[in-house]
């Protein structure tokens, strides 16, 4: 038997205590420190076992959905937090915003574009349009007035 057959064995038979040490938060590494294996060869079972994948994700959704918890409860103020006086702490708003930026669409911030202009290019630029040099001129005025249209 192969050593990667002997570590995805390891883990079909651990899949338990994989389950388990993931839902904890322990690391990928520290998972496979638990059951004698290298780091590798743990990351080649998920991808490659279905028995180890499937306990894997379904550790991972469950570790995730617990966090969220934690997270959406801070952001609430209904986690119990209190100031050191022993008054609950309010609701966490720059939290919540963040969150729902993550989870809610219509809340999502829209990227920036930027452009780098140096003077040099602002120069050349102008000297060009003086001598009559720039045939694509026009391109470039249209598509600013087609960025302008749309917010940007």
């Amino acid at each position: 038997m192969k050593q990667n057959e002997k570590d995805y064995e390891k883990l079909r038979g651990g899949v338990r205590d994989l389950y388990r040490l993931k839902v904890e938060g322990y690391t990928d590494k520290n998972i496979a420190k638990f059951f004698g294996i290298s780091a590798e060869s743990f990351r080649r079972a998920i991808s490659v076992d279905g028995i180890v994948k499937d306990t894997y994700e379904s550790a991972m959704e469950m570790l995730a959905a617990k966090l969220m918890n934690v997270v959406v409860g801070r952001a609430l103020g209904t986690d119990g937090q209190t100031d050191k006086d022993g008054r609950e702490l309010p609701p966490d708003h720059n939290l919540a915003f963040r969150l729902l930026e993550k989870i809610d669409p219509r809340f999502r911030q829209k990227e920036e574009q930027k452009a780098i202009i140096t003077i040099e290019q602002v120069v050349r630029h102008i000297s060009q349009k003086e001598k009559g040099e720039l045939e694509g001129e026009t391109v470039v005025e249209a598509e600013l007035v087609e960025e302008r249209k749309d917010g940007r």
